[in-house]
């Protein structure tokens, strides 16, 4: 496996060294827990420290909405939110403890349900497209990153969020790439476990090997990277050999998997200007049924999307341990006779549903897109490490 985080390789040894990992990596024995992104308990927020100030407290009340809601699903939910330096820490559990995001996330915060931490090499806010969890039962959890997309050997270097050394999650590279928000785990209506991933992560794997490596991955083989990573029977490539398009990059801005058997998609009306959109949707549909899942289509507005990045898509399925039922958190852009005709479609559908007033759409993401998981706790109950003082 590639461990630089412990190694201290630099990518430009990596060059030589990509191919001999890839069939390290592929005979490697491990014992994984596959576990579909629904049944998470452990979730986690970045800090938007990046934006203007305005912006920062705009998007810091977003990402506590949206922890306010995950915590009161289950008694067992956690949720941390990273700070980029323990100042920055004590002073965002100093607001919260003024009640500036609510007496519910005060609450949260005393009771130690929601912890803020000092966290070092985040993305930005879009804490989903750090990685994916996984781990094995009575074994340290992982933290899954794949190669960056944009992968340039003599000037970057592995990506790995300080937090995972600090809550003693092993963080782990796979010889692929990995976008969170373009990859997800969901088991089939026949109990399939799979790993969906958009086609652009085979498309820009390849490109790296072929440019970095002179060498040509097969479709197998990484495939078999995803299903050896996170303990999956197969992977599905959503779009096959077709690479996405701007209007929908990820796959989690067009298709939520909320339970077994089940797969959300939004319909996009057709029109001149939609047609590549409503062509991938309908590619994404039949693949999807061809797997094994019931497919529930959401309306979704073309022009929004195109113009802004919004989709309903993106949201956070979660299982509700008081209403027995899985709960969607979807992000909300105020136009309410369509969000009304989603929430009963989804209702009638045996889903709680939940909507939070979104505004990273000004920076081209959703809620789906800040919010993280880990399988912290999820596997492997541990006393948290180096929490701010509260």
């Amino acid at each position: 496996m590639l461990v630089f985080q412990y190694t201290g390789m630099r990518m430009h040894e990596l060059r030589e060294k990509l191919v001999p990992e890839l069939k390290k990596f592929l005979v490697a024995k491990r014992d994984v827990v596959f576990t579909p992104e629904y049944k998470y308990r452990t979730f986690f927020f970045s800090d938007p420290d990046n934006f203007p100030s305005y912006a920062s407290k705009m998007a810091m009340a977003e990402q506590l909405k949206l922890a306010e809601k995950l915590i009161l699903s289950s008694p067992d939910t956690r949720v941390y939110f990273f700070a980029k330096t323990q100042k920055k820490a004590e002073d965002i559990i100093g607001r919260i403890k003024d009640a500036e995001f609510g007496n519910a996330i005060s609450l949260f915060l005393l009771q130690g349900r929601l912890k803020v931490l000092e966290g070092s090499r985040l993305n930005e806010i879009w804490a989903q497209d750090m990685g994916e969890p996984t781990g094995a039962a009575n074994k340290m959890p992982e933290f899954m990153v794949g190669m960056p997309a944009e992968w340039v050997p003599e000037r970057h270097e592995p990506f790995y969020p300080s937090f995972t050394r600090q809550m003693q999650i092993r963080a782990r590279q796979m010889p692929v790439v990995l976008q969170g928000g373009n990859v997800t785990k969901a088991v089939s209506k026949d109990g399939k476990k799979l790993v969906i991933v958009g086609s652009d992560e085979l498309a820009m794997t390849q490109y790296l090997y072929s440019q970095h490596a002179n060498y040509k991955i097969s479709t197998s083989d990484f495939k078999d990277v995803y299903k050896k990573a996170f303990g999956a029977d197969d992977v599905l490539i959503l779009g096959g050999a077709s690479r996405q398009i701007e209007e929908m990059f990820h796959i989690d801005q067009a298709v939520l998997f909320p339970k077994d058997g089940v797969a959300v998609m939004v319909k996009v009306p057709k029109s001149e200007d939609s047609a590549k959109v409503v062509e991938m949707c309908e590619g994404y549909k039949k693949q999807l049924i061809a797997a094994g899942f019931d497919v529930i289509e959401i309306p979704a507005d073309y022009h929004m999307m195109l113009k802004i990045h919004i989709s309903y898509a993106n949201a956070i399925c979660y299982e509700n341990a008081y209403s027995r039922k899985t709960e969607i958190l979807l992000p909300s852009f105020g136009n309410e006779k369509l969000e009304g005709k989603i929430r009963e479609i989804l209702e009638k559908n045996g889903f709680r549903v939940e909507f939070v007033k979104d505004m990273m759409w000004k920076y081209d993401g959703n809620a789906h897109c800040i919010t993280g998981a880990l399988s912290y706790m999820d596997l492997v109950p541990r006393k948290n490490a180096g929490a701010a003082k509260s």
